[in-house]
């Protein structure tokens, strides 16, 4: 009897920790996927010389919001701060945070 219990404790234990491990890697999945779609922004943006077309194209995304700011001082000098967010989530815990990148673009 005692095995049995014991058993079943330690199952139940075991689901416990593979959900909340399951959430937590789709959390840090959600934080990559992020990353990688603001860094394609970027190289994007830099690859088409800042064109204006592209830069509506990719503000009105609708998975992620980016905003492009543009940050030059000199006219023969382009930077362009780059602000991706989107709000990310561990459905299991109700936690809901905005990730915010940011970097610049020249």
């Amino acid at each position: 009897m005692k095995i049995s219990i014991t058993s079943a404790l330690s199952m139940i234990f075991l689901t416990f920790v593979c959900v909340i491990f399951i959430n937590i890697l789709s959390f840090s999945m959600q934080i990559a996927k992020l990353n990688d779609y603001h860094y394609g922004v970027v190289h994007e943006l830099e690859s088409s010389d800042f064109s204006p077309a592209v830069i509506q194209k990719v503000t009105q995304s609708n998975a992620y919001q980016v905003r492009i700011e543009n940050r030059s001082m000199k006219d023969d000098l382009r930077i362009y701060q780059v602000i991706t967010s989107k709000k990310i989530n561990i459905p299991l815990f109700r936690f809901e945070r905005t990730y915010v990148k940011e970097s610049c673009a020249r």
